[in-house]
């Protein structure tokens, strides 16, 4: 099986982490208008630096975790699923105006393992 293009890695991680870091703010600003324990943003916070592409085991691999998404067809069901969330979790937030755990739940397991692909990439064959 093909393994998945580098630039497609990269843009999808840099897209994670922005996205991801656009979560964090809006729940720090949940937790700032009293909507939202101070526990969730903290934590989704953590998990956003761990999807930060520059670190060397960023996403799934700062909790020593393994690449997940070796060849295209999982890497492309990882897209999907990361999506499926992606787009329940902005829905709430747009929408409603409510921090949804659940679907911020799988957007961060999901943004972990897709940049943790794009990692393990680059250290594999960059280095």
């Amino acid at each position: 099986m093909r393994p998945v293009p580098f630039s497609v890695l990269r843009a999808v991680a840099w897209i994670v982490f922005v996205e991801m870091a656009a979560m964090v703010v809006f729940g720090w600003y949940e937790f700032m208008s009293d909507r939202l324990e101070p526990l969730l943003p903290i934590a989704f916070t953590g998990a956003a630096v761990a999807c930060w592409p520059m670190l060397p085991s960023a996403g799934w691999g700062v909790f020593k975790g393994g690449n997940i998404c070796r060849n295209t067809p999982t890497y492309i069901v990882a897209v999907l699923v990361h999506l499926t969330f992606a787009g329940g979790y902005w829905t709430y937030a747009l929408d409603d105006a409510k921090f949804d755990e659940i679907f911020a739940l799988g957007l961060t397991v999901t943004s972990l393992i897709l940049v943790r692909a794009y990692s393990d990439y680059k250290k594999q064959f960059m280095s």
